[in-house]
Formats: structure tokens, sequence, C-alpha cells
């Protein structure tokens, strides 16, 4: 007999396992409802976090093939005057349409005119390792149907930098765009970190996570649900004495479907920080005086998929746009243009309006416009399209700023004045600009 409710027990067991086992897909979906709804139980929220690290596993492969759609290991480089036509089609056939000139007229970043740093990860192999960065954990550049260009994915936990650059001046600007994997990114845990620290030579040991130095960082969290998320900063002195921390949802201001643009800049004790066109952060208060600072980008990821590319670092002078009337001229990397064309990008409204200030403020000056390219492609059709930039800048300071079109001249250069080497993304970056010259 007691063989016999032996027996039935075990059964019983095996059924009950098999019924918890069935299909752990809706189990874990049950309790992330259960999760939601209450957070009475703890021990429900125990079996959860279970549950989530099982669940990863057991879907492991199902998450590499979602992942693969995004992913693309195959394609040709693309840079920012010579890109594959292929990504530009599908960006442009994205639902959400991109921001015109007057989503940016409260946008007031003005980028850094002297390039310290520039990166497309154009010249690291898909699938590796970007060659003048370095990292605490890993990473890869991979290529993401429907963007253009090469990606720099970042490891679920690390700290990653690039190597040629670590010390900021106490005025510069960064900027950079970021996508996600909305499949894959969760909303625990933390996102892409960036770290304005108080300076030290071997990043790989920095702490992201308990590091007592002076420093400025940001969380920057988008959620797998389409436009959620948070972006955080914190501030902490070389006392370890934590001055500043705050949050801001994100919501409505991220895109998924096409890449977002980061836009840092600091003026020496003051930071601002921009997500697209929306200004999120302005701290007065930020960096202490007299601590020099170096930076890095950490991730602490529940769940994977993060990415970012088209870095630049640049130092910022104060009312630089003076010189056009000090000196006679005026040089600027701050006008962008869509790949290969004289599109304007809505992000130049603020460069272009401090030059349209320079010149209501001075009704006299008549200037010539001049277009510069970089050597990539050919040197005739660089010598066009810069012809054609010009005129779009010159078309656009009288259209949208009503300057008077008959004090404007314009010419292009192609890539016959470089002002930097064009060996290299930095020197491309340096030369491709738009030059004011006063008549």
């Amino acid at each position: 007999m007691k063989s016999f409710i032996s027996l039935c027990i075990c059964l019983l067991t095996v059924l009950f396992m098999q019924a918890q086992i069935i299909n752990p897909k809706e189990t874990a979906k049950r309790k992330a409802e259960d999760r939601t709804n209450t957070r009475s139980d703890q021990g429900i929220d125990k079996g959860l976090d279970k549950v989530e690290e099982g669940i990863k596993g057991i879907f492991k492969k199902k998450d590499k093939k979602k992942k693969k759609t995004q992913e693309t290991e195959a394609g040709e480089e693309a840079n920012e005057e010579n890109e594959d036509p292929s990504a530009e089609n599908a960006k442009s056939s994205s639902p959400q349409s991109a921001p015109g000139f007057q989503s940016y007229s409260k946008f007031d970043f003005i980028p850094g005119e002297k390039i310290l740093a520039s990166d497309d990860f154009s010249k690291d192999a898909v699938g590796d390792f970007p060659l003048q960065w370095n990292t605490s954990s890993g990473g890869e550049v991979v290529q993401i149907s429907g963007f253009a260009g090469n990606w720099f994915k970042f490891p679920q936990n690390g700290v990653c930098f690039p190597e040629y650059i670590n010390e900021l001046p106490e005025n510069f600007t960064m900027e950079f765009d970021m996508t996600i994997n909305q499949e894959t990114m969760s909303n625990n845990q933390s996102g892409l970190k960036v770290f304005f620290n108080q300076l030290i030579q071997n990043r790989t040991s920095f702490d992201h996570m308990f590091d007592p130095k002076a420093k400025v960082a940001f969380d920057v969290h988008p959620s797998g649900v389409e436009g959620g998320g948070d972006l955080y900063v914190w501030v902490t002195d070389q006392s370890e004495q934590q001055l500043l921390e705050t949050h801001q949802e994100i919501k409505g201001n991220w895109r998924s479907d096409q890449p977002n643009h980061i836009s840092i800049w600091r003026q020496g004790t003051r930071i601002r920080f921009y997500l697209n066109e929306k200004k999120i952060f302005d701290l007065p208060r930020a960096f202490q005086t007299g601590i020099k600072y170096g930076f890095l980008f950490a991730t602490n990821l529940w769940g994977d998929g993060l990415y970012i590319s088209n870095i630049k670092i640049a130092a910022s002078t104060p009312n630089n746009r003076g010189e056009l009337i000090e000196k006679g001229r005026f040089s600027t990397t701050g006008i962008l243009f869509d790949v290969n064309a004289d599109r304007i990008k809505p992000s130049s409204f603020p460069v272009l309006k401090e030059i349209a200030d320079v010149l209501r403020s001075n009704p006299s000056i008549q200037v010539r416009i001049v277009g510069h390219t970089d050597s990539d492609g050919d040197a005739a059709a660089n010598q066009s399209l810069s012809e054609r930039r010009a005129a779009a800048v010159k078309s656009s300071l009288s259209k949208e700023f009503g300057i008077d079109a008959a004090r404007m001249q314009t010419a292009g250069k192609g890539e016959a004045e470089p002002v930097a080497p064009n060996d290299n993304t930095q020197g491309k970056a340096q030369n491709r600009r738009v030059e004011f010259i006063r008549l």
C-alpha cells in the first residue's frame, strides 16, 4: 500500500513538473503581468527573477535570430560622403518622418569648431572590436538593417573608450548617434552610461558602479517599449559626496525607427544635454573647477542590443562666429548635410541662426559662402557637391532667416583646399565645412 501511495505521489509530481514547463514563454508572460500589477508578494518577485534568467537561456537561439534581422554582417562600408544607397532607401521609407527646421527652432546646441576626435567605425571590420578603442569587456562593429554605415555594439557589462582621446578641454561638445534593439533591450538595470570623470590614465580599471572620483555622469536608458525610457544624471565631487542626482522621462523624444542624436555641451562648469532636438538637462554647476576631466562609456545591461556611431568631439570657444566681423572670415563644420546631397540637416539650425544674427546686425556686410568636401569619391562630383551645398546655405539664410539674397555669393572648392589630412575620419570631418568670407 505504501508503495502504491509513493508511486502515485511520484506520478503527480512528474505531471506537475511537466505542466510547469509545457509553455515557459506563457509562464514568463503571466509572471511579468503579475509583477506589473502587484509587488505585494516578494516571493513572486524572487521567483520571477529566476524565471527571467532561465528564459534568457531557453530562448537564446530565438534571440540570436531576432538580432540577426537587425545586425547585418555584409554590405559596403559607408561614410558621410559615400553611402550605400540601399541603406539610405531603407531609412527614407521609415514610417516616422524626419523632423524639419521648425522642430529645431528652440534647439540652441552649437557644435565646437575644432574637431578633436571623429569616428564612424568605417575603417573597422564588421565583427571586430574597433582597432583604436579599448575595453574591459568586449564589443564589436556591426551593421544595422535600414541604418547607414557601421555601428559599435556595446557589451552587456564593461567600459569602452577610444584610445586616441582622453583629456577634454573646459569647453567642448560631444555628439553621437544611438539606437537600440527594442526586442532585446530591457528597462531593468542601466542603459548607456557616459562618464566625464576625473582624469585617469588606466580607464579599463574604472569602476563604473562605485568609483569615488569627481564625475558628471549620464545614463541614457531607452526601454524596449517604443518611445519610452529614462535619462539620468548624477554629479559627485572629489570627496565622494553626491552633489546632484535627477532623471527625466524620454517618452516621446526617443525614435525607434531612425538614429537618435545625442548632443552634449560643456562650457566651464555648465553642461547641457540634448536628445534629438530637445534639451533634457541644463546644469550650471556640474563640473568642479581646477579638475581635469576625461571620459568613457560604460554599460550594465540586463538585456542586450545598444549601439552608437558617428561620434564627434570638438573644442568650442565663446562667440567664435564673431570672427566673421573681426577677421573677415569664418569656417564651420556645424552645418551638416544629408549624405551625398545638398539638403541641410535640421540640427544645423542653431549655427545658421547665429550666422543670420551676425548678418542681420551688420546690414552693410556682404559675404561669399564657400563649400568644401573631403577627398572621398570623384573630384568632379565633390566639386559639384560643394557648389550645391553653398547654394543651399544661401537659400536657407534667405528663405528661413530673411537675409537678402543679394548680399550673398556662393562658390565651391570641392576637395581642393583641405585644412587637415584626408587619411583619417577626424581630418575628413574637419575638411567637410562651409566657409563665410567677408567681401
